[in-house]
């Protein structure tokens, strides 16, 4: 009877972990990449972005702000209002009355036959 070796045995089980994390990595950079182009939504219909200052009331939230200013072609709102708090280093949706912040506004492209 032959024996088994030990070399054989490690080998086969460092191929298995191998192929293993490489599935993890490739799922891992799907992920990031979906991500990435999720977040970004807004580049392929807009091409410029330009900014205005909003002067913030007793009864305005940044929900009330962002809906103010949010158009369909921007994304979904949540993204609008993460926008909104990236611009103005926001860690949460906490605002303050006679505070300003920074809302993003999106330009759409025009090509020569819109106009």
């Amino acid at each position: 009877m032959k024996k088994k070796s030990h070399v054989t045995f490690l080998t086969k089980k460092v191929q298995l972990l191998f192929i293993i994390g490489s599935l993890l990595l490739a799922l891992f950079l799907a992920w990031y990449i979906s991500g990435q182009n999720a977040s970004h939504a807004q580049a392929a219909i807009c091409s410029e972005i330009s900014y205005k200052t909003v002067r913030i009331t007793a009864k305005d939230t940044l929900w009330s702000i962002a809906k103010d200013n949010y158009r369909k072609e921007y994304g979904s709102l949540q993204n609008y209002i993460k926008d909104i708090k990236e611009c103005n280093s926001l860690s949460s949706d906490s605002i303050n009355a006679g505070c300003s912040i920074i809302v993003p506004v999106y330009v759409q492209e025009h090509s020569a036959d819109q106009n």
